[in-house]
């Protein structure tokens, strides 16, 4: 320490005059230099001590009921590492020996001490204990060397015994080192090896050199270990005082040698007999071996190759410079090398693969190449034929139609043809290592994977249908055939050929919804048509008895007409649902139509739903019943206002699209390309699922509270369009609203026929009576009775007849003129129309009035004569009134039949009693 070094000092003192006697000490010794830190009590003294850095330590022997030694000690054995000096009242040499085995630097007694004295002192310690720290850290870097060494290091007495031993001595020897210390080393060599260990130790101590050896240890556990070390003498005044060495554990070098040995031995008997070419090199591309298969594939004897490179031995210059690259590579990078060449020898050309191989010696050096020339030629020639296969296969793939996928036994894609781009959208090398089925629909994807591990496991074939999801998100329908050819050694393969049927299963399910429709239009017009007959008669008779009845009858009569004209109504729907309603088409401006309900459909939704109506400046005709595209837009409307119960925006709009064949796909079912003028009707309301919108006109299908809708609305609207010769076509997303698109056909497009049925008047501006003879023929006996009372009842003559055939005979009898036949279009054995033909031919003069509760263009898919072929052969002599009817709309139109063309009579019949002005009700 520089005499200019600041100090710092802690002085430990319990007496305050001694504080300030040894404060006043410092300050004279040191001046400013040295920083004076007091503590007065035992405990404050040793916790300074131990806590703070100070250079030097003076420490008062009494310190209460305790000693400055017992702090020291304390101290000491704690970590305290300050070099301390012990104060004393007086000097005793008891106590100045006790101080210096406590480890104090010096000893003062106060009574003594002078400032030169203290400074001297205080320098002496300091000095003191910077040798003793640099010793401490020297001893310490020794030893960190000595342990940390990885041989073992050790040293002997001259008695052989151990003294001092490393870590690295006990892990070679199994023994610690207090097992060792003090042990002859004679006791851990191997019996057979002593000689060689006791030569080496009498060599060192003896003859004062140095001395390599090799031998055998017996670790603690028993085993052998083989050793290399040195052997080194200490000698001190020319005397060899100890023996200390350094050594290895050789043990796995050894066994190395050993194997390599062994390895030699192997690789020259596999070498001689071997069907390769195997040579070796040394570093300058020498040959140091070569085996007799050489001889065979050269015809150059083996023995000219010995000692020579390949340029000595006239190899072709090109073979020569891929050669040495190969070598240099391998002894350069230590790496191994793989190169193919052609040697043309004595009678064929060859094709090699060469592969050379560093040898790595015990010093990991390169200190040869082994190499190895395979004959593959034949491989080679497998190869191209495989490849040309290959090719021929790859051609097929890539312009097949089908997606070709090869999977091994877990469904793994090992291939997967081109084709998939196409028809999925995605890179062949995107679905690479995948499961065949990982991008399947998850409702699809177990039993796909369960229908190919079955598969797998039988050595069968089957066919899967599932749903795969396309690149842009949406899912394709896939058939796929796959065929187990695990075992075919040219597929080694699970094959899966898979086609796109998506188009096909819509069509199919197209299909299935227009049978489906169908069927049920087919079962509504049915029933429509038997309710009509049901209706007929009720309406009728509740109407006949309000003509006599009389007081409170007349309400009740009344209530049940009512209720049979709601129950018309439903009818009504059912037929137009089924295409059987009777229209009156014309052509018609859907602006006008549009525009003319924009009142009422604003006041059907209220106010807090805004209606916006969009509609072009000019617009082509169509031709339709404008009261049944009311309806159409109606129950859209309310649709419509029952989806957007919290408010929204309800949108109609007009325009005029062409459909060709493109752009009907996207509708689902098979449209007439054409143009067409597009009502559409959209909402923001709650939107429907897939399976409500498969059932959407399903009749009397409904999402709505029971008792909130009949679910003939939508079934309604689909029969209007169908009949009018158009197309609807509904799109809807949960939460996202709903759009219906109605396709209605231009006039110019619209199937050309006759303005429609003819529409009579129901005869209420005149008197409907007669009494003209009328041929009723009705196969339901309510009806027949029913017609047989209202006419008479209008004065006119009737008979009767329940099926055709009866009624023929009934014309065939009479004698009398027949006026009219009023006839049911569809009954057993002989429907009307034929009846009406028939009857013609009998009687060209009577006219025909046809009743049905189907419309007349549907009636000929029921088998027999329609209608309107019917009034063709009858010369205009025909017409038609539908189901359910009133006795009075029944004998307006009998009375207009009779009175068209100006055949019949007309008398004036006065009301038969009981008819009065209650006729009319």
């Amino acid at each position: 320490m520089r005499h200019d070094s600041p100090i710092r000092i802690l002085l430990i003192d319990d007496d305050a005059d001694g504080q300030v006697l040894v404060g006043d000490l410092v300050q004279n010794a040191f001046g400013p230099r040295a920083s004076l830190h007091r503590e007065s009590t035992y405990a404050a003294g040793l916790e300074a001590l131990l806590t703070e850095d100070y250079d030097l330590c003076l420490l008062d022997y009494r310190l209460g009921d305790r000693t400055g030694i017992d702090l020291l000690d304390q101290a000491q054995r704690l970590g305290g590492k300050t070099p301390t000096i012990l104060l004393a009242g007086q000097s005793a040499r008891e106590i100045d020996l006790a101080a210096t085995e406590a480890g104090a630097a010096d000893f003062l007694d106060k009574a003594e001490i002078t400032a030169p004295l203290l400074e001297r002192t205080v320098r002496h310690a300091l000095r003191h204990a910077r040798v003793q720290a640099d010793l401490r850290e020297s001893e310490q870097r020794y030893r960190a060397l000595v342990d940390h060494n990885p041989h073992a290091v050790y040293g002997f007495d001259l008695e052989a015994n151990f003294i001092a031993v490393n870590r690295a001595t006990e892990l070679i020897t199994g023994y610690s080192t207090e097992e060792l210390l003090g042990r002859s080393f004679q006791t851990l060599i191997v019996s057979d090896d002593l000689p060689i260990a006791e030569a080496v130790f009498r060599r060192t101590r003896e003859e004062r050199l140095s001395a390599e050896y090799e031998l055998r240890l017996r670790h603690r556990d028993g085993h052998e270990i083989d050793i290399r070390g040195v052997s080194v003498p200490q000698v001190t005044d020319g005397s060899v005082v100890a023996i200390y060495g350094t050594a290895q554990d050789v043990t796995e070098e050894k066994r190395l040698r050993r194997r390599l040995a062994q390895r030699e031995k192997e690789f020259e008997a596999l070498a001689e007999n071997a069907p390769d070419i195997i040579a070796r090199f040394d570093r300058e591309h020498r040959h140091i071996y070569v085996n007799p298969m050489i001889s065979q594939i050269t015809g150059i004897d083996r023995a000219e190759f010995l000692g020579k490179t390949n340029t000595d031995l006239g190899m072709p210059s090109d073979l020569v410079r891929v050669w040495d690259d190969a070598l240099d590579g391998a002894f350069g990078a230590a790496e191994q090398r793989t190169i193919e060449f052609e040697f043309r020898g004595p009678e064929k050309k060859f094709c090699f693969q060469a592969h050379f191989k560093p040898e790595i010696d015990l010093e990991g050096s390169v200190s040869s190449v082994l190499c190895v020339s395979r004959d593959i030629t034949e491989l080679r020639e497998a190869q191209e034929t495989l490849l040309r296969r290959e090719r021929r296969f790859r051609t097929l793939a890539e312009r097949s139609t089908e997606i070709l996928n090869l999977v091994d036994r877990n469904g793994t894609v090992l291939y997967t043809s081109p084709s998939v781009e196409s028809i999925l959208g995605f890179d062949p090398d995107e679905l690479a290592d995948e499961n065949v089925y990982a991008r399947v629909h998850s409702n699809d994807q177990r039993p796909a994977m369960s229908a190919l591990r079955e598969i797998s496991e039988t050595s069968e074939s089957g066919e899967l249908e599932y749903r795969h999801r396309h690149k842009d998100g949406s899912w394709r329908v896939m058939s796929s055939t796959v065929e187990n050819l695990l075992d075919d050694p040219d597929v080694g393969a699970i094959v899966v050929h898979s086609r796109d049927v998506t188009k096909a299963k819509e069509l199919e399910e197209q299909l299935r919804q227009a049978q489906k429709l169908e069927a049920v239009g087919q079962l509504a017009g049915g029933i429509a048509h038997d309710f009509n007959n049901v209706l007929t008669t009720i309406q009728g008779n509740a109407q006949m008895a309000l003509m006599d009845a009389e007081g409170g009858l007349i309400d009740d009569l009344e209530e049940i007409v009512s209720s049979s004209r709601r129950a018309s109504d439903l009818t009504r729907q059912l037929l137009a649902f089924s295409r059987q309603q009777v229209l009156h088409p014309r052509l018609i401006d859907l602006r006008e139509v549009i525009e003319g309900m924009r009142g009422m459909v604003d006041r059907l939704i209220g106010e807090q739903i805004e209606l916006t109506v969009l509609v072009p400046p000019q617009l082509g005709p169509v031709r339709a019943d404008p009261s049944q595209i009311e309806q159409v837009v109606m129950n859209l409307a309310v649709n419509a206002h029952d989806a957007m119960r919290h408010g929204g925006e309800l949108r109609i709009s007009l325009d005029e699209v062409e459909l060709d064949e493109d752009a009907g796909a996207s509708l689902p079912y098979e449209v007439r390309p054409g143009s067409y003028v597009r009502l559409s009707v959209r909402d923001d309301g709650e939107g429907m699922d897939e399976e409500t919108l498969a059932r959407l006109f399903e009749p009397f299908f409904t999402t709505k509270a029971p008792g909130k809708g009949t679910g003939l609305g939508l079934p309604t609207v689909y029969g209007i369009v169908k009949q009018s010769g158009g197309y609807v076509w509904v799109d809807s997303e949960i939460g996202k609203g709903t759009t219906v698109d109605v396709y209605l056909p231009h006039a110019k497009d619209a199937a050309s026929a006759d303005d429609a049925d003819r529409i009579i008047g129901d005869g209420s501006d005149g008197d409907p009576g007669g009494d003209e003879m009328i041929l009723v023929c009705e196969d339901q006996d309510p009806v027949r009775k029913l017609a047989r009372r209202a006419l008479e009842r209008y004065g006119y003559r009737v008979l009767v007849a329940g099926s055709g055939p009866e009624a023929l005979a009934i014309a065939e009898e009479f004698d009398g003129p027949i006026h009219l036949v009023l006839t049911d279009v569809i009954m057993p054995k002989m429907g009307g129309a034929e009846l009406a033909v028939r009857l013609r031919a009998l009687r060209p003069e009577t006219k025909v009035l046809f009743m049905s509760g189907y419309v007349r263009r549907e009636i000929s898919q029921s088998g027999g004569v329609a209608p309107d072929d019917a009034a063709g052969e009858l010369g205009g002599l025909a017409e038609f009134i539908q189901k359910p009817f009133e006795p009075r709309a029944l004998v307006a139109r009998v009375r207009a039949a009779l009175d068209s063309n100006g055949v019949g009579s007309r008398p004036s019949p006065q009301p038969k009693a009981g008819e009065g002005e209650g006729g009319d009700r």
